[in-house]
């Protein structure tokens, strides 16, 4: 399964080439080729590969977000494509500056690609205060049960208060959650109830800069904890 990062596109006039960004590379996308430069040079070769193998997929994952927004009728963000796809007969070559590459894309599991990609779209919708569009990606997200438990997570958040604890407490299994901005919304609530050890292992498995920021906080409230536990103790001995 491959899913992009923010991109800012452009289209080359000239040919039928597309141009876009990564935060670490540059990427030009032309037929069933891809070439990728890396923004910094220090970065290692594997990392070029990686960039290659997936800046091959980008076509159908800027195609999924096109049609998704046009069976739901809405202004989705261009930064913002998934599918679930299949790579094959890759090869590489390096070439002046990057890396180029080539292999056939294959879609597979294009109903599980629409559910997660609507739910990518609602955590969109929901950071952007887009509040009428998440009832349609919702929909598509709960009806799948490998994004069900992610919807209901961002259900959970929009709701807030009492009822929105009820929901994070009672209808979510932290353990099968797909998506970063999911684990991450789920590990705050459990930080936010002084469950630290129920966010560290929520953590363990979210490897996005909101969940890096907090694996520190969680992990200071954690050490203060087990400090005044230790303090409580040790009058008994």
């Amino acid at each position: 399964m491959l899913a992009a990062a923010v991109l800012s596109v452009s289209v080359v006039a000239s040919s039928a080439a597309t141009v876009h960004h990564t935060p670490s590379f540059k990427v030009i996308n032309q037929a069933d080729t891809a070439q990728v430069f890396p923004l910094n040079a220090d970065l290692p070769t594997r990392l070029w590969v990686k960039a290659c193998r997936k800046a091959l997929s980008y076509p159908l994952r800027v195609q999924k977000q096109q049609q998704l927004a046009e069976q739901l009728n809405l202004a989705l963000s261009d930064s913002i494509n998934y599918a679930t796809s299949h790579l094959s007969n890759y090869h590489d070559q390096k070439i002046e500056g990057g890396l180029s590459c080539s292999g056939t894309i294959k879609e597979t599991e294009p109903e599980l690609g629409k559910a997660r990609l609507a739910l990518m779209n609602a955590w969109w919708a929901l950071e952007q205060g887009e509040n009428s569009f998440l009832k349609p990606l919702l929909r598509l997200s709960m009806v799948n049960s490998a994004t069900r438990n992610d919807a209901i997570v961002l259900i959970a958040t929009k709701t807030g208060g009492e009822k929105g604890k009820g929901i994070f407490e009672h209808q979510v299994d932290g353990s099968n959650l797909l998506l970063n901005q999911s684990k991450a919304a789920l590990a705050n609530f459990w930080i936010e109830q002084g469950s630290y050890q129920s966010a560290i292992d929520i953590l363990a498995n979210c490897d996005s800069k909101q969940c890096y920021q907090l694996q520190r906080k969680v992990n200071t409230q954690k050490e203060l904890q087990d400090e005044k536990t230790a303090d409580d103790l040790s009058s008994y001995f």
